[in-house]
């Protein structure tokens, strides 16, 4: 993800790889390095995979990098998800799930700025 290009986004899709018998919600939350990115959407951080023909259907989590003034090149940053079912029945109670991780691409970088003296003489005076 690019911090120099604000509003760029990035997406990856979350899929269930077999029907559920009742509805499956995956929980989004930001995990390592809270402060280098933002979950876009969904907007309520949470999925919802319904039991009936849409199950398969992929869903779309968006990301995008945040704008600091830290060179901080590389940085990564990671989306956790849960999921959180009612009961055994669907097959994916207590599933666990790998965090996505994400690798921001800096816009700062850290230096120092001389200018040229004004003057390029002085006097005992001041």
């Amino acid at each position: 993800l690019d911090e120099a290009n604000t509003g760029l986004t990035a997406t990856f899709d979350i899929k269930l790889k077999s029907r559920p018998s009742e509805d499956v919600t995956m929980i989004l939350a930001k995990t390592t390095n809270p402060a280098e990115g933002n979950i876009v959407t969904p907007a309520g951080m949470e999925l919802t995979f319904k039991s009936d023909a849409t199950w398969k259907t992929a869903q779309q989590v968006e990301v995008a990098a945040v704008d600091d003034a830290l060179d901080d090149d590389g940085t990564t940053w990671s989306v956790g998800m849960t999921i959180d079912t009612p009961t055994e029945l669907t097959g994916y109670h207590m599933f666990s799930v790998s965090d996505v991780v994400l690798t921001c691409i800096d816009d700062d970088g850290a230096g120092i700025s001389v200018t040229t003296p004004s003057g390029t003489t002085t006097d005992e005076t001041g």
